[in-house]
């Protein structure tokens, strides 16, 4: 069994960000590697995003059935 961390595949591509946002992300890695925190923190967007829709989706199932109950 490998311990080594498996590899995750990466695409080159080319992107236009506002100067502040690129030089935000420039301080905050001062070594270079905030095109790793760029992408880090476009994970936690997508991630953020997918358990908002979860949330909503549960939300409008329990309204609905709240909803029905007093219906009867």
């Amino acid at each position: 069994m490998s311990t080594r961390k498996q590899e995750v595949k990466k695409r080159r591509i080319t992107i236009r960000l506002d100067e502040e946002v690129l030089e935000a992300f420039r301080e905050m890695a001062p070594e270079g590697g905030y095109q790793k925190l760029i992408n880090e923190a476009l994970k936690e967007w997508l991630l953020s995003e997918g358990v908002k829709e979860v949330v909503r989706e549960e939300l409008r199932g329990f309204l609905d059935r709240v909803e029905g109950k007093g219906k009867c």
